[in-house]
């Protein structure tokens, strides 16, 4: 039976990856969390008082990041056999207005993770291993970052005084404008008993006082990088959840959380843990 169920989970496990679980979560100045769920191509909306609705529907999104007026959502289309990214804006009123189209590479988004900035918006680009910049409709090449072969931003935020900070594999960098990138930290693999090898850090959200958060989805553990680039382990999800994103809002950390068992995908759902250690889940989102 216990290999059968294994046989079941890889199986399931495949598909899941076919999707991309997401690790978007960002929440308004109204109080409301965005959650990017890929696997189900919907972009979900909690409200204070707990009501999930969706923000909008076929949008593949894997990263969500908030803008002036409302969200920034990344959109895949499967197109004669490739994956076109494209970037999408979503007002307070659920309107949805397209700002990159969904097309190859230089054209499109070419993007795994984008942040708003006063500057405009920063886009990593994955086939250029760099970050580019979006502003007034039209694309610039940016210098900040020349990455490797092997790697890749999944995630990016910009801070209030206009840096940005990225998750390379299991390294986060700082990126100053018109400075030379910064390591802050680089988090060891840990253990090899990790869910399905999951090994890259996945989300990323930042406190007022710097504090930085994210997530080891393949140890199901939440993680706190101080200024000092110290780290540790400030929430770990019981099994067969595992954390896919953070945000940080109002001293509150949110979790985005995913599942995977024998019956299929989890969630996915949306936990709250305050200051103190306490934590309440705020939604699960079923099938």
């Amino acid at each position: 039976m216990r290999s059968f169920l294994l046989a079941v989970l890889a199986l399931l496990w495949t598909a899941l990856l076919d999707a991309h679980p997401g690790r978007g979560i960002v929440i308004d100045a109204q109080g409301r969390i965005f959650v990017a769920d890929a696997v189900r191509s919907v972009v979900w909306r909690v409200s204070p008082d707990g009501r999930v609705t969706a923000a909008a529907r076929e949008v593949h999104a894997h990263w969500l990041a908030l803008h002036e007026d409302g969200v920034l959502a990344d959109q895949v289309r499967h197109v004669d056999g490739r994956f076109l990214r494209g970037l999408l804006h979503l007002d307070a009123q659920g309107t949805m207005r397209e700002l990159i189209e969904p097309a190859p590479d230089p054209h499109g988004l070419d993007a795994g993770a984008f942040a708003a900035t006063p500057r405009g918006i920063a886009i990593a680009r994955d086939s250029q291993r760099t970050i580019d910049w979006w502003v007034d409709g039209a694309r610039s090449r940016g210098a900040l970052l020349e990455l490797g072969d092997d790697d890749t931003i999944n995630s990016l935020i910009a801070t209030p005084e206009g840096a940005l900070i990225a998750v390379l594999g299991r390294a986060l960098w700082s990126l100053p404008a018109d400075q030379p990138p910064r390591l802050i930290a680089t988090v060891p693999a840990g253990s090899a008993q990790r869910l399905l090898q999951l090994r890259e850090l996945w989300g990323l959200a930042r406190a007022a006082d710097g504090t930085l958060y994210t997530t080891d989805p393949g140890l199901r553990t939440v993680l706190r990088i101080g200024t000092d680039g110290r780290f540790s382990t400030v929430f770990e999800s019981e099994a067969p959840w595992f954390p896919t994103g953070v945000a940080h809002d109002r001293g509150q950390l949110y979790i985005l959380e995913h599942g995977l068992d024998e019956r299929g995908n989890l969630g996915p759902r949306i936990r709250r843990v305050d200051p103190a250690g306490g934590t309440t889940i705020l939604a699960t989102i079923e099938d």
